[in-house]
């Protein structure tokens, strides 16, 4: 084998700190979630942390779970109202009728849900927005702020 497949000690000391995100000490600091902030210490490290916050920022979970309690009631209602609505043969006018307002009030549920998470996103599409251009202003890189902007948005 004439080439190393991974790069070698000299070309990992070019590039950045591979273990920033455990404070260069992989083997007694972990970060499985990727949860941990890198240290400010120049402009990439302000906007990969940016980055970083608007990836972990709630969305579709917290939406979901906003309206949980309505998902589960508009479920069941669905499910019962609808196997009596079937073992009825259509002859149970409340049974139809639940089937349907159930159905209609889980669509609503879903629909609201939906809503919320784009809310969230765009909460976190402009908190990320303002955090590039706080790193910007703090380091002075607007042109790189610009592009992760460019990249990310």
């Amino acid at each position: 084998m004439d080439e190393a497949i991974f790069p070698g000690p000299a070309e990992l000391l070019e590039g950045p700190n591979g273990y920033n995100f455990v404070h260069s000490d992989p083997l007694n600091k972990r970060d499985p979630f990727g949860l941990v902030q890198v240290p400010e210490i120049d402009s990439d490290s302000c906007m990969d942390n940016c980055l970083d916050r608007r990836r972990n920022w709630p969305g579709m979970k917290r939406a979901i779970k906003k309206h949980a309690i309505g998902h589960v009631f508009g479920t069941i209602g669905t499910g019962v109202c609808g196997v009596a609505a079937v073992l009825e043969g259509g002859a149970n006018l409340l049974a139809d009728v639940g089937f349907v307002g159930f159905g209609v009030f889980e669509a609503y549920e879903i629909n609201e849900s939906m809503n919320d998470a784009a809310d969230l996103k765009r909460e976190a599409r402009a908190a990320y927005a303002s955090c590039l251009m706080k790193c910007a202003t703090k380091w002075g890189d607007f042109e790189d702020a610009y592009d992760r902007w460019q990249h990310n948005k």
